[in-house]
């Protein structure tokens, strides 16, 4: 809902859960030119499709094989083109996973992993991804996430 057809022609969501792209198809198929929504694994197989300019990984890397996922996504980004990773950071104020009832969040507790933002940061230089700009920002509730974001270096 916040990226403007008007600009953006084609948008590509990758997703393991495709319930959510389900959802997604339902609430923004005719908004975009191009929608192309992708049942995939970041970290598990190789990714298809025409790369992007653009890369929005937002809390995934706590959850996937850090070096697997930014070597796919390194493929999906076009030269020069960026990725924005968020990470969250520990925090004494809030827990790491928000209390919910609802049972499918409450299991991603045992699967997160926070990753330290300098790690991320090696983890992108091997993957081809040059750090640009980082900066913390906190949320109404406490909780801490790092934002980084990197330009996709040219091939060796």
């Amino acid at each position: 809902e916040r990226i403007d057809p008007a600009v953006t022609r084609r948008v590509v969501g990758l997703d393991i859960n495709p319930e959510y792209l389900d959802a997604t198809a339902r609430r923004y198929s005719g908004r975009f030119e191009d929608l192309v929504l992708c049942n995939a694994d970041i970290a598990g197989e190789e990714l298809q499709g025409e790369p992007v300019d653009l890369i929005y990984a937002a809390l995934i890397f706590e959850y996937v094989d850090m070096s697997a996922a930014l070597r796919n996504l390194s493929s999906q980004c076009r030269q020069a083109g960026h990725l924005i990773a968020v990470l969250q950071l520990p925090s004494l104020q809030a827990p790491a996973i928000t209390p919910t009832a609802v049972a499918t969040v409450r299991c991603l507790a045992s699967a997160m992993t926070l990753v330290d933002p300098p790690a991320l940061v090696e983890g992108a230089r091997a993957g081809g991804f040059a750090l640009t700009e980082s900066t913390t920002v906190t949320s109404s509730a406490g909780k801490r996430f790092a934002v980084q974001i990197y330009q996709r270096l040219p091939a060796e």
